[in-house]
């Protein structure tokens, strides 16, 4: 997906631009998590959606920071058949990251 530059863009702005591209962009998409969260007094946009990759249905599990107009992202994606049997390692590895204050 496609987020333009230089643009000063919020978290706000970030999950309306990429919520649209979820659903007119890729082929067998499906939207199934996409909210703001505040934890540890962090903000974040977290999202989980399956798309279409070539042969492959895959599910993927976003976190997207931002900090002095830059965009931190870690994804964690799988075939969607194998999500559940790695889904508790890709939710460990997607909670370990933190930005530095």
């Amino acid at each position: 997906m496609r987020i333009p530059c230089n643009m000063n863009i919020d978290l706000v702005k970030y999950k309306e631009i990429t919520d649209n591209q979820i659903v007119t962009l890729l082929k067998n998409a499906k939207l199934f998590k996409s909210e703001i969260v505040t934890h540890n007094d962090n903000a974040y946009y977290e999202v989980l959606y399956q798309m279409r990759q070539g042969l492959f249905l895959l599910k993927i599990h976003s976190f997207c920071f931002i900090k002095n107009d830059k965009a931190y992202l870690i994804t964690f994606s799988t075939e969607l058949v194998k999500y559940e049997a790695f889904e508790s390692i890709g939710n460990e590895i997607l909670d370990s990251f933190k930005l530095k204050k």
